[in-house]
């Protein structure tokens, strides 16, 4: 299979936060440059990209060794469906697992805030996405103090720097946990301004095959757009590392961002280079002489 020519690539380390205590989210615009000419040409960079993750991810599923996990976590309205149905699309689904987080369950209040997530993580040879993700608590319950409340921790603690910087550090010692164990991590924030998200979820309200999706919730929530953002720099200075890092993409044009989360999960593929196995207990060129024999009728039992 082809993969993309250098020059169709997009860049996007410019968007990769690999150090957190540098980390400054008013950097980061929710609007640039497209990095495509028009539709057509997105389309043709996509499919090539998607082509490109096929390849790898059917080495990643024979290899067998390891597994990816995709973390795509942004707020209500930024495309974190899109991004996935286009970017993942064509993945074998045979090696491929999705999952999307709502509140937790009465049950799941009852006990640590990872627990739930632990048995969606992907077994070697898969790739697993996250649609929101444990990052959830680190994010919400910090402007929702009932939540912490639901969980039996007391509701000032919401303001309490310590105790949001202790969840950061599980947060992070997950993450290598995952990665000393040969599950790569890759984080995904699509970063959508405040004006586009309010237009979205009425574009949301006004289309019939999209008002599902909303919640009174959604909208109470776009006005505390600021608070949700400083929730979102503060976490992310708390868990991005070289090891574990963060990809804050323009999220105000969905194709400018599927792009470049296709090419940071192409990259993260390419990083971990999976290789085809032999399929025969090692490379030996007579045994497959023998058994190429025996497929081609010229050897008798």
């Amino acid at each position: 299979m082809k993969a993309p020519l250098e020059a169709e690539r997009v860049p996007v380390a410019h968007y990769r936060v690999d150090n957190g205590e540098d980390f400054d989210l008013r950097r980061f615009a929710t609007a640039v440059t497209a990095n495509y000419r028009d539709l057509s040409d997105y389309r043709q960079r996509m499919e090539a990209y998607r082509r490109s993750i096929r390849q790898w991810q059917r080495k990643l599923f024979a290899d067998g060794q390891r597994g990816l996990l995709v973390v795509v976590q942004g707020m209500d309205a930024a495309g974190k469906n899109g991004l996935i149905r286009r970017v993942m699309g064509g993945v074998d689904p045979a090696g491929l697992h999705v999952w999307s987080f709502g509140p937790p369950t009465s049950k799941e209040l009852r006990q640590d805030f990872m627990r739930r997530y632990h048995q969606y993580l992907p077994e070697y040879g898969e790739i697993a996405v996250f649609n929101r993700s444990y990052y959830e608590f680190a994010l919400s319950a910090r402007i929702h103090p009932e939540w912490l409340e639901a969980r039996g921790i007391e509701a000032g603690n919401a303001k309490r720097t310590a105790f949001w910087q202790q969840v950061y550090e599980t947060i992070q010692a997950f993450e290598h946990y995952l990665l000393d164990n040969g599950i790569y991590v890759v984080k995904l924030m699509p970063h959508v301004s405040e004006q586009v998200q309010r237009q979205r979820l009425l574009d949301r309200l006004h289309t019939e095959h999209k008002r599902w999706k909303l919640s009174e919730a959604d909208c109470n929530d776009v006005r505390r757009w600021n608070d949700l953002a400083e929730a979102y720099a503060a976490c992310i200075q708390g868990t991005a590392t070289a090891r574990s890092p963060w990809y804050v993409l323009p999220g105000d044009d969905k194709r400018t961002t599927r792009l470049l989360a296709a090419e940071a999960v192409l990259q993260a593929l390419e990083n971990m280079a999976p290789q085809w196995p032999d399929g025969l207990d090692g490379d030996n060129a007579n045994k497959r002489a023998r058994i190429a024999a025996i497929l081609n009728g010229e050897s008798k039992r």
